[in-house]
């Protein structure tokens, strides 16, 4: 890709893949209200991902106990069994923790539809519906300082509320995997309930994307400008 063409927000990101992720946290909708709640520790799951994996390394390990040397045999194979273990540890601790810590953390996002009310426990704040700007997600975005974070893959969920002199923004959620959570986002706007905006920034440039995701009119413009 030339450098013209990095320097063109538009040129740069030709299309909006949709990213799968399994991340510990499920969006309920009832008449009642909208809430993002801590998804329960998918035991099923780590226990069919260990069962794989160990059978792929027990394959692995078939020819050498069939062709190897006769001295050398089980010493691989405890080779191949030490490593099996160790990453189904790996991976049950990652998962489980992050699964654990969202629990702990409680409900980020939480709208009555009732009282037409937006609560976020972790900054304690409550406030109607009509004083939201936007709920945005921003990914890869330069920094305060302008400098650019890509090889961070900084993926945000951040309430925008509006203010007598600039709009405030509220951080929701975090995490160091890129676009991860476009999928929420998109969820979030199809109810229509709050403006969704998607904020990506383009490697090697200042330009930064923007996109509503909110499937109204007024919410239906791409954009492309510097980063402030």
């Amino acid at each position: 890709m030339t450098l013209a063409a990095k320097q063109d927000a538009r040129s740069s990101i030709v299309n909006e893949p949709v990213v799968f992720v399994v991340h510990p946290w499920n969006l309920v909708v009832t008449e009642a209200e909208v809430v993002l709640v801590p998804r329960p520790v998918p035991w099923g799951g780590i226990g069919v991902f260990c069962a794989l994996f160990i059978l792929f390394c027990g394959l692995m390990a078939v020819p050498v106990l069939v062709w190897g040397e006769p001295d050398q045999r089980w010493s691989v194979v405890a080779l191949f069994s030490l490593f099996a273990a160790s990453i189904c540890l790996l991976a049950t601790t990652v998962i489980y923790f992050s699964y654990r810590a969202a629990e702990n953390e409680g409900p980020p996002l939480l709208v009555d539809r009732v009282e037409q009310m937006v609560r976020v426990s972790k900054h304690n704040l409550s406030l109607p519906i009509d004083q939201v700007d936007h709920l945005q997600v921003r990914n890869d975005m330069p920094d305060d300082d302008g400098k650019f974070r890509a090889e961070t893959n900084i993926s945000e969920l951040i309430l925008v509320v509006r203010d007598e002199t600039e709009p405030k923004r509220y951080p929701l959620m975090v995490s160091f995997s890129c676009d991860y959570y476009d999928t929420l986002a998109r969820e979030i706007a199809q109810l229509n309930l709050l403006p969704v905006k998607r904020v990506k920034g383009v490697p090697g440039s200042t330009l930064v994307y923007e996109k509503w995701l909110t499937p109204t009119p007024d919410h239906a413009v791409e954009t492309t400008g510097d980063h402030p």
